[in-house]
């Protein structure tokens, strides 16, 4: 803390310690933590970011395409990124218009309908596509692993500051 960092920040470098620690005394390295009855800061890190309707135009005019195809789904799903860039075609049910989630953070079972944008987006792409990964980064033939650089870009292009991949999943939430 002396250092300038936040609660938020020392609390995660006292959960890898106590990580390291606890795992040197399940490898017999240690008899007992010496990290343990530590206790972490009480934090309230729960800022959330909202676009404007003009920042959300902003955004969408400056993505590449494979972008804002990942942004959609975002926007209209609330799916966390992991999620969309592993998304696979076998998840996508288009006789009864539903998404389904098995594998995610929070470990349940996930049916998201479709609505009229998504059925657009993923209609789109001719039916002998549709095999394996949603989305394909062209380049490598592969599921992209990492939208970091782009969404960065994209952001700066747009002039929009304090906004997080992440703030998509709350903008699904909030009346319009």
């Amino acid at each position: 803390m002396d250092e300038g960092l936040s609660k938020t920040t020392v609390n995660r470098y006292l959960e890898q310690i106590n990580t390291a620690f606890r795992m040197a005394v399940d490898y017999g390295y240690l008899y007992k933590s010496p990290s343990k009855g530590v206790k972490k800061f009480p934090s309230k890190n729960y800022t959330v970011r909202y676009l404007t309707e003009d920042e959300e135009k902003k955004l969408m005019s400056v993505f590449p395409d494979y972008l804002k195809d990942i942004v959609i789904v975002a926007l209209n799903t609330g799916l966390r990124k992991t999620n969309i860039l592993e998304l696979r075609w076998e998840q996508i049910n288009f006789d009864f218009n539903f998404i389904e989630v098995l594998e995610n953070k929070g470990n349940k079972h996930i049916m998201l309908p479709i609505n009229k944008p998504l059925m657009e987006l993923f209609r789109k792409t001719p039916d002998y596509e549709k095999v394996g990964y949603v989305f394909i980064n062209p380049e490598t033939g592969k599921p992209y692993k990492d939208i970091k650089k782009a969404w960065t870009t994209a952001l700066e292009k747009a002039q929009i500051e304090n906004f997080r991949f992440h703030d998509l999943i709350i903008l699904t939430v909030q009346p319009k």
